[in-house]
Order: structure tokens, then C-alpha cells, then sequence
């Protein structure tokens, strides 16, 4: 274990850390129910929760060793967290469609998600932080969309936990955007990992129950 007093940011390094570990975790036991249930909307989450994971702790690593990296090291950890968060954001959106919305429309929705994917890694203005921040809006609006189109429309389960997900997510995000510190040792940053944390398990909870729109086999 890394003492905490050997890294540059520690709270920000060890939240991150923590988000990587418990999205590793909800991420294996979703595409784990997915093998099981036949449901890719929940194998999708899965690999989303995974792939933030992986961001997380490289995100950790780069907050506590940033002083100890040399420039180009840095500059290409911070390109695969770019590369990362596009990829969440893309298996997170095409959940949500598998789930939402008809199947007749699912190749469309998955070109289009995988176009975007492949814009941010090729080309390095794609990965302006404005990018990522419109990427994190969309994702918690299509949050609210689906989580309203389940519950409300279909009176499924999962749509509540959906939404709530949704809001502690935009809540968080809000937190960061207003660099709202609530002490000199727990910043911004580290307010929204938590609050990632408990948007990301409320969302696992509800991916526990969705089910494709118009397939899969029951669960």
C-alpha cells in the first residue's frame, strides 16, 4: 500500500483510487449477470463501469506522482484518460439505447456512438476538457431520459434507480464546474468523485434490472 504522505494529491489520488475500485468491482458482477441473463445492455453498462475504472486509477496515479513524471509520460497518461472517459461515455450511452429505445434503431445509435469514440481518439482536439464536460452532460440527460422512459412509460424498476443516479451524477458535476471546496483538504475534484461513486452505484443498481428493449432472454 502507498502511504498517503508520498503522494502530491493525496485525497484526490486515494478518492480517485476508491472510484476505481468500486466501479472494477460493480463492473465485473454486471457483465458477469449479463453472461447469465443474455441482456447486452447490462454487459455494456458493465464494460462502462470497467473502462471508468481503469480512468480512475490512472487519474490517481497521475495526482499523486504528477511531480515524479516526466512531461511526456504525463502528457500520454493524460491522452488514454481522454480516450477512457469517451469510451465510458459511449458504453454508457449505447446501454441505455439497447435498453430505451427500438431495436431497429440500435445499429444507427451504435455507429453513430462508435464514430464519436473514434473522432476523440484520433484527433487530439477532441479531447478538450469542453468536450468531456458536453460528454458528461449528455450522458446524465440520457440518464434522465431513459430512467423517465422506464419508469414513467414502462414501470420498470430499474428507471427509478436510473434516475436517481442521474441526479446525484449532475449534482456532482455541478460541484466540480463551481470548484465548491468543502475543506483546504477535500476540493472540488475529490466532492465529485464521491458523488460519482454513489451516482455510479445507484446506476449498477438499477443496471442490475434492465432488459433490452424487444430481446435478451429473461432474467
Amino acid at each position: 500500500m502507498i502511504p498517503a504522505a508520498a503522494l502530491a494529491d493525496p485525497t484526490t489520488s486515494l478518492t480517485d483510487f476508491a472510484l476505481g475500485a468500486l466501479t472494477a468491482a460493480l463492473g465485473l458482477r454486471l457483465c458477469a449477470r449479463e453472461r447469465r441473463a443474455g441482456q447486452l445492455s447490462r454487459g455494456l453498462l458493465g464494460a462502462g463501469l470497467l473502462s471508468v475504472s481503469a480512468v480512475a486509477l490512472l487519474g490517481g496515479a497521475v495526482h499523486g506522482f504528477a511531480p515524479r513524471l516526466a512531461v511526456p509520460t504525463k502528457s500520454a497518461i493524460w491522452g488514454l484518460i481522454y480516450s477512457g472517459i469517451g469510451l465510458a461515455m459511449v458504453l454508457v450511452l449505447a446501454a441505455l439505447a439497447v435498453a430505451a429505445l427500438p431495436r431497429r434503431v440500435h445499429p444507427w445509435i451504435l455507429a453513430a456512438l462508435g464514430s464519436r469514440l473514434l473522432a476523440g481518439v484520433a484527433f487530439p482536439a477532441a479531447r478538450e476538457p469542453w468536450l468531456l464536460v458536453l460528454d458528461f452532460a449528455l450522458a446524465v440527460l440520457a440518464l434522465l431520459g431513459a430512467g423517465l422512459d422506464l419508469w414513467l412509460r414502462r414501470r420498470e424498476t430499474a428507471g427509478g434507480w436510473i434516475l436517481a443516479a442521474a441526479l446525484v451524477s449532475l449534482l456532482g458535476g455541478f460541484a466540480q464546474l463551481s470548484r465548491f471546496a468543502p475543506h483546504p483538504l477535500f476540493n472540488h475534484n475529490d466532492l465529485f468523485h464521491v458523488a460519482l461513486m454513489a451516482g455510479l452505484y445507484l446506476f449498477y443498481r438499477g443496471g442490475l434490472l434492465l432488459r433490452d428493449r424487444g430481446g435478451g432472454r429473461p432474467s
